[in-house]
């Protein structure tokens, strides 16, 4: 999971920095696309380690249960 998600997020940031560059060359519509590709792979990681936290709680409080 960890080498997953260092890999979206380096999506989500070379996307935003992809945005930035087509903002400046006034590409409106190309840096909407990669500003909003960016926001998705932020929040597709969020979820990732939301879930992956839970599932992990859980496991550790069903061990230490007697």
């Amino acid at each position: 999971m960890t080498s997953g998600l260092l890999v979206l997020l380096s999506l989500a940031a070379l996307g935003a920095s992809l945005a930035l560059l087509a903002a400046r060359l006034d590409a409106a519509a190309l840096a909407d696309a990669f500003a909003i590709a960016s926001a998705l792979c932020g929040l597709v990681a969020f979820v990732l380690v939301a879930v992956y936290s839970a599932r992990r709680a859980r496991q550790l409080g069903r061990a230490g249960r007697p």
